[in-house]
């Protein structure tokens, strides 16, 4: 949509349903159309609305007569009366897109007005102002570049609007056309009701060297393989040692094979293999040790789109503000990752550490209360996932405690853990369902 259409549509939107207004009239202004006519009308509406009248074509008409602009408006067809080529702006809009063509208006205002800042930068740049100069003025004026998300407008629905989105999305289901992101564990797929799905908030707790890096990075190759995207955040590994990992999982040769290059003939050729496919996966990684919220979210965008974010983990993270108590702080990127989540609109899954109280308990299953810094982390998210070494008989048996599911059933599912590989598998046995 261009940029005259995106002003005559939200000019006709508000004529025909003046309630329209109100979501919009703080912020566009009448400079902010191209085409001065349609500035002039918004202008009319504008004051209209400020004295409590109606607004429809008829007053918006009146108004602008009253203005001296009417006339304007033969421009939409010379051999027309004034009024009747007002007249076409309210064939144009439909009142629900409003938002969205005010979104545009404001965009397409913004960026003529970045072009100008940047002439203007570049003429003083021509003509022998210091860079420093330049640079505080054209940041000083950029900064006054209007801008307009749809985002805030756009969270405000009434029950009828929420239910028939919702029967539109179990029609969806139902004909298979929601794209879960699956993890690549059937029986927690099944679990989750087909996979996760944004803006899921999961945790993956665990004690210190149970396998919670090793399930993101399961996770990670699982998503890749079934040609998703997804963004690894690795707060304790570099880049380079995730890649020996998921070339660890995809090719059979250990990490510390890989480490002392000492592979036979065979395993070499099954190393290059699956170095291949790594290879060929389109993961985005990010080693920065103590990132900070500002900094993912900046790390995010350059990403562009991706299907899941994954976090190793949670409790490495720096908080933005320095002061409070540590549970306060992971307090605050508890609630910055969910914001994530649903910003960049994508499941996100991060690792978290538990409490050492529960080494001191004589029943060492994991429960909620277990994670450390834990009110603010069971509150945030939407699914809790615990792992748990139960069976000492067998420790490669992970038993995976689903604790907290907002939007379903929790439960347990067995998963196979491969220590040499830092991987997981999936078990026969079934998952046992709570109520």
């Amino acid at each position: 949509m261009n940029r005259y259409e995106s002003e005559a549509g939200l000019l006709g939107a508000v004529m025909r349903d003046q309630k329209q207004l109100e979501n919009v009239k703080d912020l566009v202004k009448p400079s902010f159309f191209g085409w001065h006519p349609h500035g002039w009308a918004w202008k009319a509406i504008l004051k209209l609305e400020d004295q409590k009248m109606g607004i429809d074509v008829i007053t918006v008409g009146d108004e602008l007569d009253r203005m001296g602009k009417l006339s304007e408006f033969q421009t939409y067809d010379t051999k027309s009366p004034d009024r009747v080529g007002l007249g076409h702006l309210r064939t144009n809009g439909k009142p629900r897109n409003a938002v969205s063509y005010a979104a545009n208006v404001v965009d397409y205002a913004a960026k003529k007005t970045m072009t100008d800042v940047f002439s203007q930068g570049s003429y003083w740049a021509e003509n022998g102002r210091h860079a420093a100069d330049i640079k505080t003025d054209v940041t000083q004026l950029l900064d006054d570049v209007p801008t307009f998300s749809t985002k805030t407008l756009q969270h405000t629905d009434s029950i009828a609007d929420a239910v028939t989105m919702a029967s539109n999305r179990t029609d969806r289901a139902s004909r298979g056309e929601i794209e879960y992101i699956k993890t690549g564990f059937k029986d927690l797929d099944d679990l989750f009701g087909g996979g996760l799905e944004a803006p899921d908030f999961a945790i993956i707790a665990g004690r210190p060297g149970s396998g919670k890096t090793g399930f993101l990075t399961t996770i990670a190759g699982n998503v890749a393989r079934a040609r998703k995207r997804p963004a690894l955040f690795s707060l304790e590994m570099s880049n380079q040692q995730v890649a020996m990992r998921l070339i660890a999982a995809e090719s059979g040769i250990s990490y510390s094979k890989q480490k002392s290059g000492k592979l036979t003939e065979s395993e070499w050729a099954d190393y290059h293999e699956g170095a291949k496919k790594v290879k060929a996966y389109d993961i985005e990684l990010n080693d920065l040790g103590g990132i900070t919220l500002s900094q993912m979210r900046q790390e995010l965008r350059r990403m562009g789109k991706v299907d899941i974010i994954l976090v190793d983990y949670l409790q490495l993270m720096r908080a933005e503000q320095k002061h409070g108590t540590r549970e306060q702080q992971v307090g605050e990127i508890s609630r910055g990752l969910k914001q994530i989540a649903k910003e960049f609109n994508t499941p996100l899954i991060a690792g978290a550490q538990v409490s050492r109280g529960v080494d001191g308990r004589k029943d060492k299953r994991l429960i909620l209360s277990d994670l450390r810094e834990s009110g603010s982390l069971e509150q945030d998210s939407d699914i809790v996932m615990l792992i748990n070494q139960l069976d000492k008989a067998n420790p490669f048996i992970i038993d995976l405690a689903i604790a907290k599911h907002r939007n379903g059933a929790v439960g347990i599912v067995d998963l196979i853990f491969v220590p040499h590989l830092t991987k997981f598998e999936n078990a026969t046995k079934r998952k046992v369902i709570f109520q």
